[in-house]
């Protein structure tokens, strides 16, 4: 057995079956939320439950209103010191571009708009503290990016077959490789530069046409990588040929007040191949 759970009675009472080296104890109401260590609650066995935390915010898509986007919020570090956790939560925003999360744990949150298989550039941090609320604006940052994608080898130009493509912010810093070990690992992933830097990650989905022409909104100033993924160039039903993974650097000036309606133009983005 890896987990138990209990409701309390009449007088806030439980019991909990034994857990071998249990670490963690939750105890969750409309209204409020507590997390301990097992040894904690062994302890003093009492649990007190802190005030729920409330987020609200807007969603932008340059100077328009995000309306009936998805939202997501994720707790920053969910690798903590025990008892860890992590909260995750979806919504989407109403017709004024608002949305709202309002069971949430104390603690530092990560605020996104989805726009696609990848987690979206569209990231705002937030604090959330027990009992009152946190506002935050998603978006309406930065810049669209246009452009064209063209796969081409020795017999000239061919359709694509795009399985995935992305724009990632390349990191200005580097915190370090992940250490192996647990326990190091935890002191890592609490570190302020590990924090800051998964503050600023931003990848976004690039959902390229038929033609091959994308749009991207509300890219930040910054360097990227361009990532194509494409399926083989074959008529054959049920290809052998793995797919091929093209890279491109893409560098966003800044913006004056970091923003601008003006796209950023790429123009024709050609892709060296070989058809099968």
């Amino acid at each position: 057995m890896y987990t138990a759970a209990a409701v309390t009675d009449g007088s806030g009472k439980f019991a909990l079956a034994a857990i071998a080296q249990a670490h963690s104890i939750y105890a969750t109401h409309e209204r409020g939320f507590s997390a301990l260590t097992a040894d904690k609650v062994h302890a003093s066995s009492t649990i007190v439950l802190q005030p729920w935390g409330r987020v609200e915010g807007i969603v932008m898509v340059g100077s328009k209103l995000g309306k009936g986007e998805t939202v997501e919020i994720l707790q920053l570090s969910t690798t903590a010191r025990p008892p860890a956790l992590t909260v995750w939560f979806r919504t989407t925003s109403d017709n004024e571009g608002k949305f709202s999360f309002s069971t949430l744990p104390a603690g530092e949150y990560l605020v996104s708009n989805r726009t696609g298989p990848e987690r979206s550039g569209q990231t705002a941090s937030v604090i959330v503290r027990s009992g009152e609320t946190g506002s935050v604006k998603v978006g309406g940052a930065g810049r669209p990016l246009i452009g064209q994608i063209v796969l081409a080898g020795e017999e000239g130009s061919f359709p694509l077959k795009i399985r995935t493509s992305s724009l990632t912010l390349k990191p200005s810093d580097n915190p370090g490789q992940k250490p192996m070990d647990a326990a190091a690992y935890r002191d890592w992933v609490e570190r302020e530069d590990v924090c800051a830097q998964t503050r600023a990650e931003r990848s976004y989905s690039v959902l390229v046409e038929a033609d091959g022409t994308f749009r991207v909104e509300d890219i930040p100033a910054g360097t990227y990588t361009l990532t194509v993924t494409v399926d083989p160039q074959t008529s054959e039903p049920r290809p052998t040929t793995p797919p091929q993974r093209f890279t491109r650097e893409i560098a966003v000036p800044e913006m004056p007040g970091g923003r601008s309606d003006t796209p950023l133009d790429l123009g024709v983005l050609k892709f060296q191949s070989s058809k099968k």
